[in-house]
C-alpha cells in the first residue's frame, strides 16, 4: 500500500474510532434518566424507603419526578415503562397515564425549588418532538415560562376557544386550543392532538407540546409542528417557551388594564378539523 493508501486508511480508522466513541457517549447520556429512576430511586426506595435521588417514585401510577441537580427551577417527569418518545402508540390509549395532568399536579416542586409559591399561570409542562433524541425515554419538563410569552399569553389568551387555532408565537406557528381542568384530566393531550389535529395521528413525534394555565383560569394547549422550510421553520423544540431561572415568578397576574390590541390581524386563524369537513 503506498504511503497516501495508509494515511487515508487512518484517516478513516480515526473516524470510525470517534464515531464509535461519540456513539458510546450518546448511548449512555442518552439512558441517563431511565437508569437514573431504575438503577438508583428503585434500589433505594426498596432499601430505605426513600426514592432518592428522585423527589417522587409512584409506581401505582407510572412515573418518577426528578429535579434539575444543578439548582435550577426545572423537574422532569419520567415514565416507569418505557416509552422512548412520542411515537410510541400507548401514548394513544386510553388506559396510558396522564403524564400531562400527573406532571401538572407536580407542579409544586418549582414551589420548593425557589422556596417562594409560583402562580399558575407562570408554570408550563412542555415536551419536545423527537426529532434526535437527548434520552431515549420519554420526559416532561416542568418549568416556568418565559416572562415575554407569559405575557403574550395573557394579552391573546381571551380570544382563544376550544377549537384548534393557528397562532404565530415568537415566530414559529403553534396550533392552541383551551381546555378545562376537567378535560385535561379526563384526556391526555398526547391522545387529543394525535386524535383531533389533522396529520397528527401517527406522527405524534413532530409535535412540540405545551401546557399552561391562562389568566381565567382556563387551560392552553399549544402543539408545535416540526416545519423544516419556509417562514417559521423549527425543530419542534417548544422547550424554548420555559426558563429554568423562572423570572416571572414574582409577577402574579396582569391588570385587566395592562392589556392591549397586541394580537395582529389574522394573527390566528381556526384549523379546520376532520369531523367539521
Amino acid at each position: 500500500m503506498s504511503r497516501s493508501g495508509y494515511r487515508a486508511f487512518g484517516i478513516v480508522a480515526l473516524a470510525l474510532m470517534w464515531l464509535g466513541t461519540a456513539l458510546a457517549i450518546y448511548r449512555h447520556h442518552a439512558n441517563a434518566l431511565w437508569h437514573l429512576v431504575h438503577r438508583r430511586c428503585e434500589v433505594s426506595a426498596r432499601g430505605s424507603g426513600v426514592p432518592v435521588p428522585c423527589r417522587t417514585l409512584d409506581p401505582a401510577q407510572g412515573y418518577a419526578l426528578l429535579q434539575d441537580e444543578r439548582g435550577r427551577a426545572h423537574a422532569w417527569l419520567v415514565p416507569t415503562r418505557r416509552i422512548i418518545g412520542a411515537a410510541n402508540l400507548a401514548l394513544q390509549r386510553q388506559d396510558t397515564p396522564n403524564y400531562f395532568w400527573l406532571a401538572w399536579r407536580a407542579r409544586g416542586v418549582l414551589s420548593d425549588l425557589l422556596g417562594a409559591p409560583v402562580p399558575d399561570t407562570a408554570v408550563a409542562v412542555v415536551v419536545d418532538a423527537q426529532t434526535l433524541p437527548s434520552q431515549n425515554q420519554l420526559h416532561l419538563h416542568i418549568a416556568c415560562l418565559r416572562a415575554d410569552i407569559r405575557e403574550q399569553l395573557a394579552v391573546a389568551g381571551p380570544y382563544w376557544d376550544a377549537h384548534w387555532n393557528g397562532y404565530w408565537l415568537k415566530g414559529r406557528r403553534y396550533y392552541l386550543r383551551t381546555l378545562s381542568e376537567a378535560e385535561l384530566a379526563m384526556r391526555s393531550p398526547f391522545l387529543r392532538v394525535a386524535e383531533e389535529l389533522p396529520g397528527a395521528s401517527g406522527n405524534l413525534e413532530r409535535y412540540g407540546l405545551a401546557l399552561t394555565v391562562l389568566q381565567d383560569g382556563r387551560f392552553v394547549l399549544l402543539a408545535l409542528p416540526r416545519t423544516l422550510l419556509g417562514r417559521g421553520a423549527n425543530l419542534g423544540a417548544a422547550r424554548v417557551l420555559q426558563d429554568d431561572d423562572c423570572a416571572t415568578a414574582g409577577t402574579r397576574s396582569f391588570p385587566a388594564s395592562w392589556y392591549s390590541n397586541v394580537m395582529r390581524p389574522g394573527g390566528h386563524a381556526r384549523v379546520e378539523l376532520a369531523g367539521e369537513r
